[in-house]
């Protein structure tokens, strides 16, 4: 199965970064294939590769404006 994980942080820096991770890195070892889309990074399209998943840091806004 192809999983795809919205985090706002990742690799881990703990919080939701690690819960993220933990939940990826389960879901390899089950034999899925996992994409993490993460805003962590401010480079647009820069990719990592983790053993099993491939993680994608994208710009996206964090807050909502005016808010």
């Amino acid at each position: 199965m192809n999983v795809l994980i919205l985090a706002p942080e990742f690799p881990p820096a703990g919080g939701i970064g690690t819960r993220s991770y933990q939940s990826a890195r389960n879901l390899v070892r089950l034999g899925h294939r996992v994409t993490v889309l993460t805003s962590r990074s401010r480079k647009l399209h820069r990719s990592r590769q983790y053993p099993g998943m491939e993680v994608l840091n994208l710009s996206w806004p964090t807050t909502v404006p005016g808010g």
